[in-house]
C-alpha cells in the first residue's frame, strides 16, 4: 500500500428524469407502431421493423440509465499499485466495466454539456463514457495515458472526488517513479 492513498468507493447519485422520459416515450411510439402494424394493409413488414428498433431503444434505455447502479471504486490491485474501477451492478450481478491505474491519470477535468460536447479528442485516443445519469450537466473528463494506450474517461462525480482523485494519481505517479528508479 502507498502512504496516503485509501481504498474508498464513490456512488453517484444518478438524475433519472430524462431517462424516464426517454423509456416510456420509446416504448408508446412502439406500442403504437404495432397497432399500425396490425392496421395497415401495406408496408407491415416496414412498420414492425421500426416497432422492434424503438423497443429496442427502451430496453437499451433501460439497461443503460435506469436498472443500473454504478460505483467508482479506488482499490489496490495484486501489485500493490492502486486502480480506479468502475462497476455496474444491476440486481445481484457486478459488472467491472473499467479498470486502469490510478498512476496513469494525467488530468481530471470538470466539464459542462457544451464543453462535453465540442470536446475533441485527439487521434488513437480511446473515449468510454460511465455516467449513469442521462445527459449529466456537469461530468469529469480523466485523461489516461500508458505505455499500452492512451483513453478518455467520462465520469460523473462532485468536486471533491475529482480532487482526491487527482490527489492520489499525483502520489501514485511519484511512488512509481521513486520505484522505477530503485
Amino acid at each position: 500500500m502507498i502512504d496516503g492513498i485509501f481504498e474508498f468507493t464513490f456512488r453517484p447519485i444518478p438524475k433519472k428524469g430524462k431517462a424516464i422520459t426517454v423509456f416510456f416515450g420509446a416504448l408508446v411510439i412502439a406500442a403504437a407502431l404495432v397497432i399500425a402494424s396490425v392496421i395497415s394493409l401495406k408496408y407491415k413488414g416496414l412498420i414492425s421493423l421500426a416497432a422492434v428498433a424503438f423497443m429496442c431503444a427502451a430496453l437499451y434505455v433501460y439497461s443503460r440509465y435506469l436498472g443500473g447502479e454504478y460505483a467508482y471504486v479506488v482499490a489496490y490491485g495484486g501489485e500493490d499499485e492502486p486502480v480506479l474501477l468502475v462497476t455496474k451492478r444491476i440486481g445481484k450481478r457486478v459488472t467491472t466495466l473499467a479498470n486502469f491505474y490510478v498512476a496513469d491519470i494525467v488530468s481530471v477535468k470538470k466539464e459542462g454539456r457544451g464543453e462535453r460536447s465540442e470536446h475533441k479528442s485527439e487521434a488513437g485516443v480511446l473515449k468510454y463514457n460511465y455516467n449513469p445519469s442521462l445527459m449529466p450537466d456537469t461530468t469529469y473528463r480523466i485523461s489516461l495515458k500508458s505505455r499500452w494506450v492512451s483513453a478518455e474517461v467520462v465520469l460523473e462525480g462532485t468536486d471533491e472526488f475529482a480532487e482526491k482523485i487527482r490527489e492520489y494519481a499525483n502520489i501514485a505517479r511519484a511512488h512509481r517513479a521513486q520505484s522505477e528508479e530503485e
